[in-house]
């Protein structure tokens, strides 16, 4: 619609309560009217939805949605006065403010005098301070929406964006304006959107609006957006894995309580930042200092320049940086409150190679007991592939390595029917003992050793950060989930397996079910036999349709018994995912993550759905995540690393691969994966010495190996693999998928797409067996038959037909 023409539109529908003086342009969300409201002769603002926006917003539910935004009555908030719609577009009005937005100052003066910066994010925090108290988000702090007036500050647009997304009549409704992102309906603009809502996030909350407002007050203060210069598509990559540069270096005159605020708000992870809008405007209101001339000058300094000034001068800066010190740790030195520590698999010293299963069962037992106290953080659970069998453990190498304050190993001994245990707290600052004591217990009852440990722990932890109930929140025996010794063992020799991956998954199978059999009501067997069954075809010749039953059965048997199995829900995620139910999958992992937000392995389950869907940096985002959490965890690194390739980083990605073979050097995944990197990056040669490697020490991964064969030339053994699918029986796995993959590798595009057809007609899961993103179906975007393919297996066809398929350009 013309401009001319909404206004008169506008115009007949407000009758003669309003009188519409000019249009004042908008952003991407609206059109800007400036009018008369007749009655009170005040001067008021309506915006009217633009009309990508409104598609599928119900404008009667939009309207009563509003009311709250209505409701806020602060001196730093514009207030919604009224809304309706015309001709099918809500509009909602707001007073007029006199004055310029802060955009429109940024862009005419660039950065802001540092008492004016300070004073403005005061009166932003007010307003953020009463919304969030009052339940509304607002999702989309920039500068353009902060309006400046005399010396005051106040925020417009609050509570649209949350009754543009309850208004919906389709939830999944996109739009194809930059404030909206390509991840779903969550709203925002790329340089200000906090990684959470980038990855849209259900579980984003007040925190995402005190990131953005950190983006501000470093545009603010810097002159310049945190990551200035870049497309949408890199800033919201930028926002998700990079760190901007420190705001001191940019602002050398800025306070350092001021960078160390920024800085905070600018966490990737929503609880490193403030915790609140209240917090932030305490901070601001107690900050008046300036930078001294030294903290100027050592904002000025690269971080590794400001270590060797520490270095040759300590004793005459230890006082004087005291404070900017906090600064150069991007404010994070007040936020770690909850005491840490890393576990470490314990030596079994029996010689006994049998009993390692409970030597590092135990280890991984205790990690997941100890992550549920309060005031403790356990860092990973994949210590086992590097730390295993040895006997020197330096904690404090280990507490460099994972940021934590203690590592807890110990020894394990099991001889006849008896188990001897000794545990140690070390200190990871210096390798001081902070605790130490001896168990023993039958050897068929190791869970009560594993419990009598996890309580002497946590109570020692806890009483270090004076809690003064020490024993409360440490879990009990029955967190297990059995009394049944023999079922627990089991249980435990399963989980190892599953871990291990490739012939383990299969082994892990067999020692679910054996527990099972031994107590029916173990919700945890149950539960890792449903996410067990659905790995087993990427490790062996089955088809995910022929286990979907049982893993759904064992999935459901472990809620009815436990509805806190967040296991269980990453099993109906893989289940939905292998059977084109996205929708399904998707909120099944976003259970298991918000039921267990520490478990490393459901993180990487969700990152594999956003990226076979094609949301690479909400991918990204899942991935990292699981590296933070458990940064020995070949498999996430391993995950990480192809997101990499497919962003077109390669560089980035071999040395997140290298890091995954480091911890695990037969990790089918990594190895292919790996392979598909170096070829990115041109090195052929090395690509080759990877591809050879798969074939010799992977078997079950031949026929994948094929479609590298094909990209290197090898014609004639990629040829050799697709005979060999070609003859074998509808029992051999996803036959049907690897011929397609490997076809289209050698660029048989019609053998290709005929093979998908088939494929898809017997319901193989060949969407998630390589995201349809990549560059392999670069080829056949611009046919109908893989467009009708998409169509038929419900994958989202504007994504994928585009000549890059979604990946960033």
């Amino acid at each position: 619609m013309m401009s001319a023409d909404l206004a008169l539109q506008l115009q007949t529908t407000l009758g003669d309560a309003y009188a519409i003086e000019r249009e004042l342009g908008g952003g991407g969300m609206s059109r800007v009217f400036t009018a008369v409201e007749n009655a009170l002769g005040r001067r008021v603002v309506i915006k009217v939805l633009a009309p990508d926006l409104a598609a599928g917003v119900s404008a009667q539910r939009f309207a009563r949605e509003i009311r709250l935004a209505a409701s806020l009555q602060q001196a730093n908030i514009v207030p919604v006065l009224s809304a309706g719609d015309t001709n099918g577009l809500p509009y909602y009005t707001m007073p007029f403010v006199d004055g310029l937005s802060l955009r429109d100052c940024l862009a005419r003066d660039g950065r802001l005098p540092i008492a004016r910066a300070i004073s403005v994010l005061r009166d932003v925090a007010r307003a953020l301070a009463y919304a969030h108290e009052n339940g509304v988000v607002h999702r989309d702090i920039k500068p353009h929406n902060i309006l400046l007036s005399g010396e005051a500050a106040v925020v417009t647009d609050f509570g649209i964006a949350r009754a543009l997304t309850r208004a919906r009549s389709e939830p999944s409704v996109q739009s194809s304006d930059v404030t909206i992102t390509e991840l779903g309906t969550t709203l925002g603009t790329p340089a200000y959107m906090a990684p959470e809502q980038i990855a849209a996030d259900p579980g984003a909350d007040h925190r995402a609006d005190l990131y953005s407002f950190g983006c501000v007050a470093y545009e603010m203060l810097a002159g310049d957006t945190p990551f200035a210069g870049r497309s949408a598509q890199q800033l919201l990559a930028a926002h998700l894995g990079e760190r901007p540069r420190p705001l001191g270096e940019k602002c050398p005159d800025c306070p350092p309580a001021i960078v160390a605020l920024v800085m905070q708000c600018l966490e990737k992870e929503a609880a490193a930042r403030p915790p609140s809008a209240q917090e932030i405007l305490r901070r601001l209101e107690t900050t008046t200092a300036p930078a001294s001339g030294l903290e100027r000058l050592t904002n000025r300094l690269t971080r590794r320049q400001r270590r060797s000034v520490l270095g040759t001068t300590a004793i005459v800066l230890i006082a004087a940086l005291a404070v900017p010190a906090r600064a150069w740790l991007g404010g994070r030195s007040d936020v770690v409150r909850a005491e840490s520590l890393a576990i470490i698999p314990f030596l079994n010293v029996g010689g006994d190679t049998a009993q390692e299963y409970l030597a590092e069962g135990m280890a991984n037992e205790l990690t997941t007991a100890l992550g549920k106290v309060s005031g403790i953080r356990v860092a990973s659970r994949s210590l086992s592939a590097r730390y295993r069998g040895r006997s020197d453990i330096d904690a404090r190498e280990i507490g460099q390595a994972l940021t934590v304050r203690y590592v807890l190993l110990g020894t394990m001994r099991r001889t006849a029917n008896q188990l001897a245990v000794s545990a140690q707290l070390i200190n990871a600052a210096d390798n001081s003992e902070a605790w130490s004591e001896d168990f023993a217990g039958v050897a068929d009852e190791a869970y009560a050793v594993q419990d009598s440990i996890t309580r002497a722990v946590g109570s020692t932890l806890q009483q270090r950060l004076g809690i003064a109930a020490a024993s409360r929140g440490v879990p009990a025996t029955a967190s297990i989930g059995t009394t049944n010794p023999q079922a627990y063992d089991l249980y435990l020799r399963g989980k190892l397996a599953l871990e291990r991956r490739g012939p383990g998954v299969a082994q892990a199978i067999e020692k679910f079910e054996q527990a099972i059999a031994r107590d029916s009501n173990f919700a945890r067997a149950h539960a890792g036999l449903g996410v067990a069954l659905e790995l087993l075809p990427y490790f062996s010749p089955v088809r995910p349709i022929a286990v979907r039953e049982r893993a759904l059965r064992a999935a459901g048997r472990a809620l009815a018994l436990d509805s806190t199995q967040s296991e269980a829900y990453t099993a109906l995620g893989l289940a939905h995912g292998h059977a084109y139910e996205w929708e399904a999958g998707l909120a099944a992992h976003r259970h298991a993550v918000a039921l267990d937000s520490s478990d490393a392995s459901a993180r990487v389950q969700y990152g594999r759905l956003l990226y076979y869907l094609g949301r690479l940096p909400a991918a990204k985002v899942e991935f990292d995540r699981a590296r933070a959490l458990d940064p020995y965890s070949s498999v996430a690194s391993a995950w990480s690393g192809r997101v990499l390739t497919l962003m077109g980083r390669p560089a980035e990605a071999i040395k997140e691969l290298e890091r995954a073979l480091e911890i695990d050097s037969l990790n089918p995944p990594a190895l292919f994966m790996m392979t598909q990197a170096l070829l990115e990056a041109g090195l052929r040669d090395s690509a080759r010495v990877f591809t050879d490697r798969l074939v010799l020490r992977v078997p079950s991964w031949r026929t994948a190996a094929g479609v590298l064969h094909a990209i290197l030339g090898d014609r004639a053994a990629a040829e050799a693999t697709l005979h060999e699918l070609e003859r074998a029986g509808p029992g051999a796995g996803e036959r049907l998928t690897n011929i397609a993959f490997v076809a289209l590798a050698l660029g048989d595009t019609t053998r290709a797409l005929a093979a998908l057809e088939r494929a898809t007609d017997e319901r193989e899961a060949w969407p998630t067996w390589g995201t349809v993103s990549g560059r392999e179906f670069d080829q056949v975007r611009g046919s109908a038959r893989f467009a009708a393919l998409l169509r038929r297996v419900g994958l989202d066809e504007r994504a994928f037909v585009s000549p890059n398929g979604g990946r960033p350009r």
